[in-house]
């Protein structure tokens, strides 16, 4: 209950702090967003700084990734499949008469990491989400290699070296975790580094901490735990 008192006071802090650093928040341009598991109106009060009120949203930007308030991430991988769709038309038209190498490389520079940015927060769990994905990934092989809509294409990208973008997702997420463990990223290793718990509750399972929502058996820890545990 205490918290969105602590929290405003937080905020008129900062409001402080740019005063007397000759600086000035755009309040208009603030945002906030109340995420939790279950509507909670002792939290999602009315915040303000500079006594104007904050605006309440349900999804925010953050550096290039859409936010909602259930972390379900379904509108970011709607906006990056249109944009990717976008991308991929525009090469389509730009190089009609490009050779497939030359399709192959624009693909793989332009395109495909508009689908792979920051996967480590996003990454889907959903078959419809994998789909929607793994759908534009293939109709850029179709184009680069001048195949036809119904052409059956999966054994031809195993033998072309055309991954799926799933297994590049894994590919990343390992990349990723040797990064955190090298101390390469700017997190905790104690806090991503492998846990076998001491007790036999199938609850837990292998790793440390209880894991009972979607948002955490599917994120990018636990992700990585199941895979080096397998």
């Amino acid at each position: 209950p205490d918290d969105p008192t602590k929290l405003q006071s937080d905020l008129d802090s900062l409001v402080d702090w740019a005063k007397n650093a000759q600086m000035k928040f755009n309040v208009d341009k603030c945002e906030y967003m109340c995420i939790s598991r279950k509507p909670n109106e002792t939290l999602n009060r009315n915040y303000s700084m500079s006594n104007k009120s904050l605006t309440s949203v349900d999804e925010i930007n953050y550096l290039g990734v859409t936010i909602d308030n259930k972390l379900s991430f379904n509108n970011h991988i709607n906006n990056i499949c249109k944009k990717a769709s976008k991308t991929l038309f525009m090469l389509m038209r730009c190089l009609k008469k490009a050779k497939s190498k030359t399709r192959r490389t624009a693909y793989y520079t332009i395109c495909r990491p508009v689908l792979e940015f920051a996967t480590h927060t996003w990454s889907p769990y959903k078959q419809k989400h994998i789909r929607q994905l793994e759908g534009i990934n293939r109709k850029a092989f179709r184009w680069v290699y001048n195949l036809k809509k119904y052409d059956h294409i999966s054994d031809l990208m195993i033998a072309r070296d055309w991954p799926t973008l799933s297994d590049r997702r894994i590919n990343n997420d390992i990349k990723m975790y040797n990064r955190i463990m090298c101390g390469k990223a700017a997190l905790d290793i104690e806090k991503y580094s492998l846990h076998t718990s001491e007790s036999h509750n199938t609850r837990y399972g292998a790793t440390k901490g209880c894991i009972n929502t979607d948002t955490a058996k599917y994120s990018f820890k636990h992700r990585i735990h199941k895979l080096l545990q397998s």
